[in-house]
């Protein structure tokens, strides 16, 4: 797993969050809380599996 996809991961977890914002901030119906979880639920996944890369990236570039 490279950085760039790691980077990837995370540039479309922050969308993936951006758009449950946005569900939940409109609200304009019932669905929006479910579709605001499934955004999570993908922004999540996106980061798991990258996850060590982007704490390690994290970690080299603070030190």
């Amino acid at each position: 797993m490279s950085k760039n996809e790691a980077e990837a991961a995370a540039e479309l977890a922050i969308v993936d969050v951006l758009y449950a914002r946005a569900e939940l901030v409109a609200f304009t119906d019932a669905q929006a809380l479910s579709r605001a979880i499934e955004h999570l639920d993908q922004a999540l996944a996106n980061l798991a599996s990258h996850a060590p890369v982007l704490i390690a990236q994290n970690g080299a570039e603070t030190t």
